[in-house]
């Protein structure tokens, strides 16, 4: 699922934002820009305009800007975002170039996502950065990785009775132990080898180019395996550390942990590990 995305392109032709809310108006250098706010019925659109050389940025969460969530946020519903933003302002949106956007799956899971998540450590060469209800990997200016309890963010940001609608539009029968898989792709450039234009990752061969590129990513998280960390610090033993710290050098270093401690027991005599 794709639902945020930052856009940067020249404006053609005559742009028209009569129908937009200028937030804004201000000189950075020897250029202009001028702010303003799309609405529609939910969360806004940013649109940023450089009066000088007719840069537009436009930045937002097109889930939340339609919908108001974004706990699904189909394909179709992504077209019908960009048709209604291009005949707003009379730009063709969709052949505008992306310099920012993010790619989900969500999860139901049978268990509590955090105890999931706390079992999931870092990716090589990212900042691990824990948050009240997930954890992100980041490499600058590359990606971020984001896994996050989607079931508690619902319930922090809407009510109950908001949440039963959400559900309902969304074909879940219940919102329990929900958890959102994402990768924010920070330069699509450089990712991808090519300049990407709105239009292509909302083409089905792309999209399934995108859900294979989010499975390589989460495989390529180190995962404590069977190893399970407590909730509570003061629950972590002498045991458990060691085998985490083990397994975190083994992905900086490149060497797996796991395979060694297998070689190391089968190099120990059956006798000794046999009790008498």
């Amino acid at each position: 699922m794709n639902d945020f995305v930052k856009i940067r392109d020249f404006a053609t032709g005559s742009p028209d934002f009569s129908k937009v809310e200028e937030v804004a108006s201000y000189t950075r250098g020897k250029n202009v820009w001028t702010e303003y706010k799309i609405m529609k019925s939910h969360n806004p659109i940013k649109l940023r305009l450089n009066e000088s050389s007719g840069e537009m940025d436009i930045v937002g969460n097109m889930g939340f800007f339609w919908n108001g969530h974004n706990l699904t946020f189909p394909n179709s519903e992504f077209i019908e975002v960009i048709d209604y933003l291009s005949q707003l302002l009379n730009q063709d949106i969709g052949k505008m170039k992306l310099v920012e956007f993010d790619h989900s799956a969500l999860v139901k899971l049978d268990q509590c996502p955090q105890s999931v998540i706390m079992n999931h450590l870092s990716i090589k060469g990212h900042e691990t950065k824990p948050q009240k209800a997930g954890k992100y990997f980041k490499k600058p200016r590359v990606q971020l990785v984001k896994m996050y309890d989607a079931t508690r963010r619902m319930k922090q940001l809407y009510s109950s009775t908001v949440r039963k609608d959400i559900l309902a539009q969304s074909g879940f029968v219940d919102a329990s132990n929900l958890l959102r898989f994402e990768k924010k792709i920070l330069n699509p450039h450089a990712y991808f080898k090519s300049h990407l234009t709105v239009d292509d990752i909302l083409k089905p061969e792309f999209i399934s180019q995108l859900d294979n590129d989010l499975i390589d990513t989460y495989k390529s998280i180190m995962k404590t395996g069977l190893i399970k960390i407590p909730e509570k610090k003061n629950h972590l033993t002498s045991a458990t550390i060691p085998l985490i710290v083990g397994k975190e050098l083994g992905m900086i270093y490149d060497f797996n942990f796991e395979a060694l401690i297998k070689d190391k027991i089968r190099e120990i005599s059956e006798s000794i590990l046999t009790k008498d």
